[in-house]
This record gives structure tokens, C-alpha cells and sequence, in this order.
């Protein structure tokens, strides 16, 4: 069962002094020391499915009985909530919860026999930890208003607000924390009672940053207050004169920003795909100049010290207070692009329907094509691809993710400014987007590297790397697409008419068949 550990702590108080104590524990405790196979001396970043191997030495001051040494894996979230400025009690509300917890099994041949460490003499203990692709359902147990909302609690959230392990700013308040650390306790159980007390005890960070999917697109409507995926604004030919006409701006959530462990990877990118529709008021208006587009990113960090029965959003925070919840925002600027609309616009002109007969007997609607029409109206139209990176200047970008206590989505706000004659005006759109992450797995000898998928592959690119070990026929057979063809065009029939019966030998008897 999880525990939600709820508190109040001074406001002079800091979080980061548990950050600190993990960071510190090895200088304290300079009996117990906790070195890593790999990467011990330099700041590395684990991601799923990472080997995490390394020792433990003990060198005790004077000589102890112990009875076990636990070095475990383990994953805590901790978050403060700053009470409002009406509060009669202005202390913080802390709450924590370990969601993950990994030990290490020694074997009995390691420890020393009888279990008395000798003063002087170094103790050294292995472990080996992989790091898991989902928590166990255990450490999410509270209701949830869905199905999907328990299964996303239970992916492994990144490290989160941790600056001793992550030399570049997260964008994440000092409210929220998500800390991971390899533990360490030498433990004696008391004679009269059995419990446990700890000898010593240390803590090594580590960083983590997991392998993260694309989710389905949020389907947004067009009552939704958060998102502004469609603009219309009516545009004039200058003060105090007429209507020049509409223009709607429109857009759809574009593929995610695909970050990597490595602090070192090129910058994650994206592309924006801007709709345009000027509609004149008159057949001899032209449409307006396009003048620049300005995207920005908006991180969105939610702390809560109650766990959260629904995914966080910003629409949920500001329409009713909650003291359990707060929100914390930063906004970055991906990019100013002046545009040249010479020839940008496209006119399409409006044709009546036209009817004719089919010999199916439906009356169809069949557009003419382009020319033949009478009328000199139409509209324009525009399409604007906008690059989009993430700026990677002293900032580490963590993926879209939804824990019990603390969450990070972001939203991506996009400007458009035009010009009519003298005057400019802006349409702005506000979209989700998210950030994925992938990941390389280590899988025997082989290093695999796991990259989430935005799109399905088309039948026909399906890698032939997948079908090893299976026979050349097998493989054409699965990897090529199946054409249906026709004889002749008698066969094509519409789709409402019935072939006529044919007669099949291993077809069932009819009725007549029992007619004597």
C-alpha cells in the first residue's frame, strides 16, 4: 500500500535539505561507501531497462554485531504546497510518497562469520539493479475517475527537480521533487522486542530518465477553454473604413519532441502545420500580407498533496481553488520567423453543385472543375510549416508525464501577425504537445535503441530485420502487399448487387433435399 506521508514544515524550511542529506550521506558515513561500475566519477543519466551495478564498502570504526545489510533501489516523490495569503496557519504543506522500492538479495556466503565487523577491516557487497520499465500496481492504490489514469501512475516518472544530479535547469520548481538513490543500512534487531534499528546508513543519487511514448492525441473541442486550436477574426482595410474580411487561423496537434538521455543528442524537433482561409468581403479584396509567426513552449509543473484522481490540467486549477494543489509555469521562446506571403496565398473559387443522373438511381452532387464555373467568388488559402526546436542552453527538457503527487505537461502557443495596409493584427493558438523520450536498451551483446513511434509504417516497410530465422517464402509472403484483381470489368458491380448463387457440392441441402 502507498503511503502519502502529509505535513507541515516551517516556511524557512527547504526541501532541498533532503537532497542535500542524500547528496552529503557519503561524507557523513565515511565507514559506508558506494561506488558504480560505470560512469562512478561523472554525472550519467539511466534510462529503462539500464544495468545499474556497483559495490558497497563498509569499514567500521570499532568493531559492531549486525545481523543484514539492505542496499536498496528507491524512487520518492516529495512536494510543498505554499498556503494562500487568506491562510490563519502559513506554514507549507509537504507530502511525500516512495513509489519504488528495489532490494538486493546477498547471499549468505558474503557476510562474515559470526556477523561482528571488525574495526578497520573493509566489508565489500555487490549489487546489480536493472531499471524497470513500470512500477508495480502496489504503489498506486488510490481511486482514480479512470482505468487510464491508474496505468499512467504507474510509468516511471523522470528525476524531477534534483540539481545535484542534473547539471542543467529542468524547469521545475523547488516545490516538487522527484528523487532517485541507491540505499544503504546496516540494521540490528533488538533481543527484547526484534525491531530494527540502524547502525549506519548512506544514499547515493542517481539520475533517471525513462523511455517515454507517444500518447494518442487529446481530442479537443471547440467549448474548450484551455486549447485554441481554430482563430477567426475580421479584418479591416484601415480605421473607419470597411470590412476587408475574415481570416481563420487553424492548426492540429503536431508529433512530439522526441528527447534522449544524453545530454549531449542534438536538439529535439517538430513541425507546425498552419492552415489559413481568407474569406473576402468583396471578389476584388486581396488577402492580407503575412507578417511573422512567434512560438512559444509553456512548461506546466502540478504539485499536489493528495493524490491526483485525474490527469493534471490547467483548466482544473483555475476554476476552482484547491489548497492541496498548486501550479507552476515557465515559458519558453522556440522561435520569431519573419514570413514572405508574396506567394503564399492560393484563390479557390466557389462552384455551384452540379446534379447528374447515375444509373445506381442516387442524385449525386459532382463539384465542376475548375473554370467552368459562373460565379467570381472564392476564398484563399494558405499552409505555413513552422520548424520548432527545443533550445537545449542550460535547459533539460523532461517528458510528458503524470505521477500520483506531480506532473509536467506542456502546451505550445503559436502567434500569427498580418498586415492590411497600415494596421496589423494577431491571431493566437494554443495547442498540446508533448515531449517523448527514447531510449537505448541493452539487450545480451546487442545494444538496441527503442524510439517511440508517432506513425504507423506503411505494409509495404516493414523491416525484413524482424523475420530472422524464417524462410525467404514466408518472408515475401508477409512483406508484400495482396492486390485483388479483376478478370474483366463485368465483375465490378455496384456495391448494393447480389451475385447470383452458384451451386456448391459441399454447400448444406436444401429444404427440398428432405421433400420426399
Amino acid at each position: 500500500m502507498p503511503h502519502y506521508e502529509p505535513s507541515r514544515m516551517s516556511t524557512n524550511s527547504k526541501l532541498a535539505t533532503y537532497a542535500k542529506r542524500i547528496t552529503q550521506g557519503q561524507s557523513q558515513l565515511s565507514d559506508v561507501l558506494i561506488r558504480l561500475d560505470e560512469h562512478n566519477d561523472s554525472p550519467h543519466t539511466y534510462t529503462t531497462l539500464s544495468p545499474l551495478s556497483g559495490q558497497v564498502s563498509i569499514t567500521p570504526p570499532h568493531d559492531a554485531r549486525f545481523d543484514e545489510i539492505q542496499i536498496t533501489l528507491e524512487g520518492r516523490t516529495r512536494v510543498e504546497v505554499e498556503p494562500s495569503a487568506t491562510a490563519v496557519n502559513h506554514a507549507r504543506v509537504q507530502a511525500s510518497h516512495r513509489f519504488l522500492k528495489l532490494t538486493m538479495p546477498i547471499s549468505e556466503s558474503v557476510y562474515p562469520q559470526p556477523r561482528i565487523a571488525e574495526a578497520g577491516r573493509t566489508y565489500t557487497f555487490p549489487f546489480n539493479f536493472v531499471i524497470p520499465e513500470r512500477l508495480l500496481p502496489s504503489s498506486c492504490m488510490h481511486s482514480c475517475v479512470a482505468r487510464h489514469v491508474h496505468e499512467t501512475h504507474l510509468r516511471l516518472p523522470p528525476s524531477t527537480g534534483h540539481a545535484e544530479t542534473a547539471s542543467l535547469f529542468d524547469l521545475a520548481p523547488e516545490m516538487g521533487k522527484i528523487l532517485y538513490s541507491i540505499d544503504v543500512k546496516v540494521i540490528r534487531y533488538r533481543e527484547r522486542d526484534g525491531r530494527a534499528s540502524v547502525l549506519t546508513s548512506a544514499s547515493r543519487a542517481i539520475r533517471i530518465m525513462p523511455s517515454v511514448v507517444d500518447e494518442p492525441p487529446l481530442h479537443i473541442q471547440s467549448t474548450d477553454t484551455e486549447y485554441a486550436m481554430v482563430r477567426t477574426k475580421d479584418l479591416k482595410k484601415g480605421m473607419f473604413k470597411g470590412k476587408l474580411g475574415s481570416i481563420t487561423l487553424s492548426s492540429t496537434q503536431p508529433k512530439s519532441f522526441i528527447v534522449s538521455p544524453a545530454t549531449t543528442s542534438s536538439p529535439p524537433t517538430t513541425t507546425a502545420i498552419l492552415n489559413l482561409r481568407f474569406d473576402p468581403s468583396n471578389p476584388s479584396y486581396r488577402p492580407p500580407r503575412l507578417s511573422s509567426v512567434v512560438t512559444r513552449i509553456k512548461a506546466l509543473t502540478f504539485c499536489c498533496i493528495q493524490a491526483q484522481t485525474d490527469l493534471a490540467r490547467r483548466i482544473d486549477m483555475m476554476s476552482a481553488y484547491d489548497p492541496s494543489r498548486s501550479m507552476y509555469t515557465s515559458t519558453q521562446t522556440l522561435s520569431n520567423l519573419k514570413l514572405d506571403s508574396s506567394d503564399a496565398w492560393v484563390f479557390k473559387p466557389h462552384f455551384p453543385p452540379q446534379y447528374s443522373r447515375r444509373d445506381s438511381g442516387y442524385e449525386t452532387a459532382v463539384e465542376a472543375p475548375a473554370g467552368s464555373g459562373t460565379s467570381g467568388t472564392g476564398y484563399y488559402e494558405a499552409q505555413i510549416c513552422v520548424p520548432l526546436s527545443l533550445p537545449q542552453s542550460k535547459l533539460t527538457w523532461l517528458p510528458t508525464f503524470h505521477s500520483c503527487l506531480l506532473s509536467r505537461i506542456y502546451s505550445l502557443e503559436i502567434a500569427l501577425s498580418v498586415s492590411t495596409g497600415s494596421s496589423s493584427t494577431g491571431l493566437r493558438l494554443r495547442m498540446p504537445v508533448q515531449i517523448s523520450c527514447s531510449s537505448v536498451q541493452r539487450r545480451g551483446s546487442a545494444v538496441h535503441v527503442a524510439t517511440p513511434i508517432s506513425v504507423p509504417m506503411p505494409p509495404n516497410t516493414i523491416p525484413r530485420e524482424i523475420f530472422h530465422g524464417h524462410a525467404a517464402s514466408e518472408v515475401e509472403m508477409l512483406t508484400t502487399p495482396r492486390v485483388i484483381q479483376f478478370s474483366n470489368e463485368s465483375s465490378l458491380r455496384h456495391p448494393l448487387s447480389r451475385a447470383p448463387a452458384r451451386h456448391r457440392d459441399d454447400a448444406p441441402p436444401g429444404y427440398e433435399a428432405f421433400v420426399a
